[in-house]
């Protein structure tokens, strides 16, 4: 008994620190809830205000099933390029056409990483080696590898060899079908 009244004896005595102990404990917990959320700030770039600790995930929280109305908002009041933060990590909101080209095809080896999708579990090699996961000098050599495969001759030719079959499927349909120009043994193309 004498020991916990000593020990109250002593607790109280130094009532102040233990005061100011916990006064720094909540400052410093403020602190990590909101700096991180100073970088667009300090950037100049506009963005929604983020919660502490959470970021800007309440606000996609409101639309679960349609985070992209959430983002059409955002884009409405803030701009074509804006900040956000997932938690604590800032991402960029581009919809800016011009300087979405610029980036994903003018210069594209200075932007290699992205955050990792959570796809499935991420063991599959097929995965973990993908194109929207791998990152650094992966990334580059697999994007120097497929990017002649998406120059604009060879999409046309993929849409020439789409055109094909639907001309085809258009002549097998006046082929087949009746008509005044049919039952006289002449066959026109309908494009």
């Amino acid at each position: 008994m004498d020991l916990s009244i000593d020990f109250v004896r002593k607790v109280a005595a130094f009532e102040h620190l233990w005061i100011a102990l916990l006064v720094g404990i909540v400052l410093l917990v403020a602190w990590y809830a909101v700096a991180p959320y100073s970088t667009f700030k300090k950037l100049g770039i506009p963005g929604p205000a983020p919660w502490p600790f959470l970021g800007n995930l309440p606000d996609y929280n409101k639309k679960p099933s349609q985070p992209f109305l959430v983002e059409k908002e955002f884009v409405e009041k803030y701009g074509r390029v804006l900040g956000f933060y997932f938690g604590h990590t800032p991402a960029y909101m581009i919809s800016d056409v011009d300087l979405l080209k610029q980036i994903l095809v003018k210069e594209f080896s200075k932007f290699p990483n992205r955050p990792l999708a959570a796809i499935g579990d991420g063991q599959s090699i097929f995965i973990r080696k993908g194109l929207l996961n791998v990152q650094d000098d992966d990334w580059k050599r697999i994007r120097a590898t497929i990017t002649p495969t998406f120059s604009a001759l060879k999409l046309k030719q993929v849409r020439v060899s789409f055109e094909i079959p639907m001309q085809l499927k258009k002549v097998q349909v006046c082929a087949t079908t009746p008509t005044k120009a049919t039952q006289t043994n002449s066959l026109q193309i309908v494009q």
